[in-house]
């Protein structure tokens, strides 16, 4: 495998890293804002809370909205706790910060191998070392199931953030792996010397002029052609 080939093993992992990050940033989102509904709606429904002095609870209608409301904030005070909401934000928010790490790394080896020019088997291990660390994201990310919506609106981002024009693809390297492999020069041909143009004889000029032409005389009709200007066949190339 070549350089420019194996270098895309490195970019496509760190475009896997950066895909993974914005799922679990997502998620924890998610989770974040169904814990603060369900705490902001139990204190508003709290029979202790100011909103449930308002006079439109006061009409048989609003009497009936109340207890209503009353009944759902005691369900979900009831069952908050067995959603583990708060445990769902802790390990989605410690995998968005072990990606993050992760794509550091990433991040280190891309820029060593835009510096040097040239993809090495140094960057290869290091990248092999970056990965056997960070297999145990593999197990905290068992208890999350991403939908089909979710990935590929990450996946959207993620190749609008990271197309393959952003990233640097080196030169092929020797066998040595120090540098590139040269190219043998194309023989030059060598210039052929110029050719001596033929004499032309140069005509006699007469004694007497023909007749109708006389020297310093105005030819009767112009010269084809306008002067101080040259007709084109067409019109100029553009670039």
């Amino acid at each position: 495998m070549t350089s420019s080939e194996s270098v895309w093993d490195l970019y496509n992992k760190f475009r896997d890293v950066r895909f993974s990050k914005k799922v679990y940033t997502a998620i924890r989102t998610k989770y974040e804002r169904r814990d603060r509904f369900i705490q902001i709606f139990m204190l508003v429904a709290a029979p202790s809370s100011a909103v449930s002095g308002w006079f439109i609870w006061q009409s048989p209608l609003g009497k009936y909205a109340w207890v209503l409301t009353s009944g759902l904030a005691s369900i979900a005070a009831a069952v908050h706790p067995l959603l583990g909401m708060q445990a769902k934000i802790r390990a989605s928010h410690g995998l968005v910060v072990q990606y993050m790490e992760y794509e550091e790394d990433l991040d280190r080896i891309i820029r060593s191998v835009r510096s040097t020019g040239r993809y090495t088997e140094k960057h290869a291990a290091e990248l092999e070392s970056c990965i056997d660390r960070r297999r145990c994201l593999c197990d905290c990310e068992a208890g999350f199931s991403p939908g089909k919506r979710l990935r590929d609106q990450c996946f959207a981002q993620v190749c609008q953030e990271l197309p393959p024009d952003v990233f640097f693809v080196p030169v092929m390297a020797g066998e040595d792996g120090d540098s590139p492999a040269e190219q043998p020069e194309p023989p030059r041909e060598k210039p052929e010397p110029p050719r001596k143009k033929p004499a032309v004889p140069q005509p006699v000029p007469p004694l007497f002029p023909p007749p109708g032409e006389v020297p310093g005389i105005t030819p009767p009709s112009p010269w084809p052609g306008k002067p101080g200007k040259v007709d084109t066949p067409g019109p100029w190339p553009r670039k």
